[in-house]
């Protein structure tokens, strides 16, 4: 069952068929994103795994940002949002965003813990 879910997702990475807005399409691993981060440049992609240590940032002018990776058994995806994740670290999380290839991280818009 597992095997034949992540052929689908590999199915649907090699069509182009990943990106997708909040919601529309179930979260692919980390892993499947890593294999092809330039490719999915400025895509809408769902990322789920485990959330990583939180870090905050503040910029010169004062904003707020923050940053965690969301990984599972073999890869990590650095993530960036704007308002704090509600999850703590170890927690299951599905982060919705877009691929900032350039930058390997995925810039999130939504970010939830089932």
């Amino acid at each position: 069952m597992i095997a034949i879910r992540l052929a689908l997702v590999a199915l649907a990475l090699a069509c182009g068929m990943a990106g997708a807005t909040a919601g529309a399409d179930a979260p692919v691993p980390p892993s499947d994103l890593v294999r092809d981060f330039a490719g999915l440049d400025g895509k809408h992609v769902a990322v789920a795994g485990t959330i990583g240590q939180i870090r905050t940032h503040v910029s010169k002018r004062g904003e707020r940002a923050y940053s965690f990776s969301v990984s599972d058994e073999r890869a990590a995806v650095a993530v960036l949002t704007s308002s704090p994740p509600a999850c703590r670290p170890g927690a299951r999380v599905i982060a919705h965003g877009i691929v900032d290839g350039r930058s390997r991280r995925i810039d999130a818009t939504v970010v939830s813990c089932p």
